[in-house]
This record gives C-alpha cells, sequence and structure tokens, in this order.
C-alpha cells in the first residue's frame, strides 16, 4: 500500500515518529557540541559567576528601617450607611480599602516626602538635610560630572520650596526618584498593606543606618499630620465658624449686661420713661442674645463632637529601632546566578554556532 493511500490517522502518526526520531537525533548531537565545548563552558560559566561575586562583594550593605502601623477612622453615620450599602453589594462597603490606597500613594508623593527630605539629622558627625546625605552617600555628584548647569558640586542650603529656582527643582526630582524609585531602579522607600488585616508597612532600606531610621520617621510624622488635618479640614473649619459665632454671641451678651447695669446705676433708683424704654430694649436684647448663645453652644458642642469622631487615629504598631541588621547580598546565590547564566549563554553560542553551519553546508 503506498503512502496515499494510507488512513490519514496512521500518515499523522507516522509523520510524527518521524519528527520525534529527528527531534532525539538533534538533541544528541547538541549534547555532543556542548560536550566538545565542555571546557569553555565551564570556564564562561565561571567567568559569570566570578563577575556576580565580584558585583555582590562591592554592593554596600543597606539597612532597612520598617514602621508598621494601622489606621482608625471612624466616618460616624455615614460608614454605617456604607456598610449597609456594601451589604447589597452596592459599593458601600470599600471605602477602607480606598483610604489604605489613598494613604500609600500619599506616601510617595512629592508633597509628603518634600518635607520629610528638608528636616535636618546628624549622619557621621554632620547634621544636614535628609536631601543632602542621599546626594552625598548615593553620589550623585559622580553622576552629575557632566551637568553644566551647575549640578557637579550641589547642596541644598535651604527648604523653602516655593523659592526653589530651576536648579533646585531639577535636584530635587533627582532626589525624590531615588526615594521612591524609578521605571529601572528600586527607590529607598517601601509601601504595602495587608489586604485582610488593613495593616500598613513603611520601609526605608538605605546605606546608612541613621538615614534609613530618620527618614522613616520624618515621612511617618508628615504623612500622619497631612491625612488627619485633611481628612478633617471641612469639619474643622465648621466648627472654628460656630466657635467664632459662639465667642461674638458671648462678648455681645456680656456687653449688653454691662451697659443694662450702667444705665440702672446712672438713675439711682429714679427712673424715667426714657430710662425705662431703654432698659427694656437691653433686657430684650439681652434675652435674644442669651437664647441664641445657648444655641450656638449646642452647635459648637455637636460640631466638637463630629470632628472628633471623624478624625483618624494613626497608632503605630511597631517602629525600627538601632542597631539594625544589615542586609548584604548573598554571595552563594551571586555564584549561582552568575555561573547558571554563564552557562546558559555558553550553551546557546556553541548550540547556535552548529545551527548555522549546519544550515550553511546544507545549503552548498
Amino acid at each position: 500500500m503506498s503512502q496515499e493511500q494510507l488512513p490519514v490517522s496512521k500518515q499523522y502518526i507516522e509523520e510524527d515518529e518521524i519528527t520525534l526520531k529527528d527531534l532525539i537525533g538533534k538533541i544528541q548531537e547538541f549534547w555532543r557540541e556542548a560536550w566538545k565545548n565542555k571546557w569553555w563552558i565551564i570556564l564562561i560559566a565561571a567567568l559569570g559567576a566570578s563577575g556576580f561575586l565580584i558585583s555582590a562583594w562591592l554592593t554596600p550593605a543597606t539597612y532597612p528601617a520598617k514602621t508598621v502601623f494601622m489606621v482608625n477612622e471612624d466616618e460616624g453615620s455615614s460608614s454605617g450607611i456604607n456598610s449597609l450599602l456594601g451589604q447589597f453589594g452596592l459599593g458601600g462597603g470599600k471605602s477602607g480599602k480606598f483610604n489604605l490606597d489613598k494613604i500609600i500613594e500619599l506616601s510617595k508623593s512629592l508633597k509628603i516626602l518634600r518635607v520629610a527630605l528638608f528636616k535636618e539629622v546628624e549622619i557621621e558627625g554632620k547634621k544636614d538635610f535628609y536631601a543632602n546625605h542621599i546626594i552625598r552617600y548615593y553620589d550623585f555628584h559622580d553622576k552629575w560630572k557632566k551637568d553644566t548647569t551647575g549640578l557637579p558640586d550641589f547642596y541644598f542650603t535651604h527648604g523653602k520650596f516655593n523659592d526653589f529656582n530651576r536648579l533646585e527643582n531639577n535636584a530635587l526630582k533627582q532626589v525624590y526618584e531615588q526615594v521612591i524609585g524609578g521605571e529601572k531602579t528600586k527607590g529607598l522607600l517601601s509601601t504595602s498593606y495587608g489586604d485582610k488585616t488593613g495593616i500598613l508597612s513603611m520601609s526605608v532600606n538605605s546605606v546608612k543606618e541613621e538615614l534609613s531610621i530618620g527618614l522613616m520617621e520624618a515621612i511617618y510624622e508628615e504623612l500622619s499630620n497631612f491625612y488627619i488635618n485633611k481628612s478633617v479640614e471641612s469639619k474643622r473649619k465648621t466648627y472654628e465658624n460656630i466657635k467664632f459665632k459662639v465667642d461674638s454671641l458671648r462678648a455681645r451678651y456680656q456687653q449688653l449686661n454691662l451697659s443694662l447695669a450702667r444705665v440702672e446705676d446712672r438713675s439711682y433708683g429714679v427712673l424715667d420713661r426714657t430710662d425705662l424704654v431703654k432698659i427694656n430694649d437691653l433686657r430684650t436684647e439681652s434675652q435674644v442674645t442669651m437664647l441664641a448663645f445657648g444655641e450656638a453652644v449646642k452647635n459648637m458642642e455637636f460640631s466638637d463632637f463630629q470632628l472628633r469622631n471623624a478624625t483618624p487615629i494613626f497608632q503605630l504598631i511597631d517602629s525600627a529601632v538601632p542597631p539594625i541588621k544589615p542586609e548584604k547580598s548573598s554571595k552563594a546565590k551571586a555564584i549561582l546566578i552568575g555561573g547558571f547564566l554563564g552557562g546558559f549563554l555558553a550553551v546557546g553560542f556553541f548550540i547556535g554556532r552548529k545551527i548555522i553551519r549546519d544550515a550553511m553546508s546544507t545549503e552548498k
């Protein structure tokens, strides 16, 4: 029976058997080629392992300062409505996760970090801004050697952001990127939270222990202050407006009583009709003012209750304290990774060279 007369399924089986046989043969050829060049492969793998080992050896140790905290927020009746809506699948129960995401984004914002970066700390006997310490310990001046705008010897001399010139803004952006990281680089600051627990953690990992701990504390302090103030900003303004009204009514009430007492004192007990009219007017206005003052005090107390009830509370769980155990790149891991990559590239080179040679000889 000819090949054309075989059933289609049998043709496929025979083709599969031929392909498998060729594949096994090719694998054997590649193995022999790799074995023939085994010493070169071993040498290149050793070079790769050595390169990664040297890189791990030269990489400075880092000091991770971690802060763990939680945020308690009570939005009063609005949170109850949100929870009720969440039970019916209307999205009301998602505000907690939304607030955690908001806190994470705020911790990485320039508005928060620039304040923290321009607080001062003493490291190795030199007191300076955190921003300048980052410039110093991360060799920014070496990166800026070819810059012609004034960066090669640049340090910040003040922290008045609104007065920054173009050069200072450029330097600030680069220091900021060093902290939060870029597309290809990992930053000093990392933030996260637990989906189930809602507990947040922030960590600053730098080459200096004092820099890690101090910058972490500065970021946490500025983040908590900013978030608390902004969360209750509208309620605080309402409370302050009502308090101003209460103080004004109190002062007016005291002024009316004083005026009434003066009129009565001037009369020496002998009151004419003019004095009676004035006294009645003062008493009436005093009573109205007293009633308005009472209502204003009630409103102020209620507004104060709402303000206190809506104020978020940052609860610190764990904070970094010296000494911090330094983190150093694993030399054993570097050798394994470097050796594997070097060997893989070497094998790929020799097998690729064989494939090209076979293709060229087939064409001839």
